[in-house]
């Protein structure tokens, strides 16, 4: 009975964080590692996702440990996870895991491998195409479609338009239905504001390759009949402040679109302030909280407050520069509000006038360019279910 108590203990701490989003705290941490060291492999799995919210130096080097899991799950779970590192170690054991793993292994690491490379280097053209010559080996060796997959998916966000016809081609040719879902979850992926019209085009085009019994064809027809939703990314030095706040205010205010924050230079914790000022029955800094600029392909908009971003740096984004002379520690909540208002009524001119068709903020003139993009519709949650195979053991 006591065994019993004890797994509904742990399975209940960790589903906690996964089902509320809640940054841990110092003494839940400590928790948190012991239980990716649990016997029970369900808990290591759910452990391995939780670590991915915070996923600082030390939270990647065990994220990179359980990668060597003696359950497949959770290996493929912590190699997930680290789509939030950083660390050249982790770009490594991707590599490895790529050149040989099994089917999903390599996928997911083809995946995740793309998101650190991006949070370290950042997301120029010249990263990019670095990149692209990176693995460029392993992309030519590669022939199982749903590993090639999330490679397409790769090569569209580094500047390759080709990748989009890939994913198409995919779609079409495979005779499997587990991998025509895999690539319409990428294509899917990838939509935004600003290249909808073409992504559209393309669900529009396969339609017909798609039994007319599966659920993906209903899933299609719902997606091009939405406007994508712009994602937002907020950023100064800090960000404990007025960053934190816009984040704030364009989370309660907007239904669907997507806003995020994060510094430069993270602070320890967010100012008193905006404590003060929020109104909220629960304790904001389990949602609210200092965070690095992490998985930048992600977004359509980045808003600099307080600092004056180049253009070359972010080539595959619009920048709203509206903020830039502004006081990033400034926390007056009246102002912060007509400040987003403002925010908001630009966003949406400019998606009006932009038409969906748009690939400014995409590669208009790179290597012929991809237009951006998870997210499961939350901070690092927003990615499709990489996994739309029934888990086979042997495959990973």
């Amino acid at each position: 009975m006591k065994i019993r108590q004890n797994h509904t203990f742990k399975k209940e701490f960790l589903n906690y964080f996964l089902q509320t989003g809640y940054m841990p705290q110092e003494n839940e941490w400590k928790l948190i590692y012991r239980y990716a060291g649990d016997k029970n492999p369900a808990n290591r799995y759910d452990a391995a996702e939780v670590l991915r919210f915070r996923c600082n130096a030390e939270d990647e080097t065990l994220l990179r440990q359980m990668t060597y899991d003696k359950n497949g799950l959770v290996r493929l779970n912590a190699i997930d996870s680290l789509e939030m590192g950083i660390q050249e170690e982790s770009l490594n054991r991707m590599y490895e895991l790529m050149s040989g793993g099994g089917r999903l292994t390599r996928g997911y690491a083809a995946y995740t491998f793309c998101d650190i490379w991006v949070n370290q280097k950042g997301y120029t053209r010249s990263s990019m195409e670095q990149y692209r010559k990176r693995i460029e080996e392993l992309y030519k060796k590669e022939t199982d479609p749903w590993v090639l997959s999330h490679f397409e998916r790769n090569r569209y966000l580094s500047g390759v338009r080709d990748g989009i016809i890939a994913l198409k081609n995919i779609i079409c040719e495979a005779q499997d239905y587990h991998i025509q879902c895999s690539a319409a979850y990428r294509l899917m992926e990838m939509r935004t504001p600003f290249n909808e019209k073409e992504i559209n085009r393309v669900f529009e085009e396969v339609l017909d390759d798609i039994a007319d019994s599966c659920y993906l064809k209903e899933e299609l027809c719902k997606v091009t009949g939405q406007k994508e939703p712009p994602k937002i990314l907020v950023v100064d030095r800090e960000n404990s402040g007025l960053s934190q706040m816009l984040e704030y205010i364009g989370a309660n205010q907007t239904e669907d679109w997507y806003v995020a924050s994060a510094g430069f230079s993270p602070a320890s914790a967010i100012c008193i302030e905006m404590k003060e000022q929020a109104d909220e029955d629960c304790d904001l800094t389990r949602y609210y909280y200092p965070k690095a600029i992490r998985q930048l392909w992600r977004y359509d908009y980045i808003v600099p407050i307080g600092v004056k971003l180049r253009e070359d740096e972010y080539p595959f984004q619009r920048i709203i520069r509206i903020f830039e002379n502004e006081d990033e520690s400034m926390t007056d909540l009246k102002k912060a509000e007509e400040m987003w208002k403002e925010l908001s009524e630009f966003i949406k001119i400019d998606r009006k006038s932009s038409g969906g068709d748009s690939m400014k903020t995409v590669r208009d003139d790179a290597v012929s360019g991809r237009t951006l993009e998870d997210m499961d519709r939350a901070i690092g949650n927003f990615k499709m279910n990489k996994v739309s195979d029934p888990i086979v053991l042997s495959d990973v």
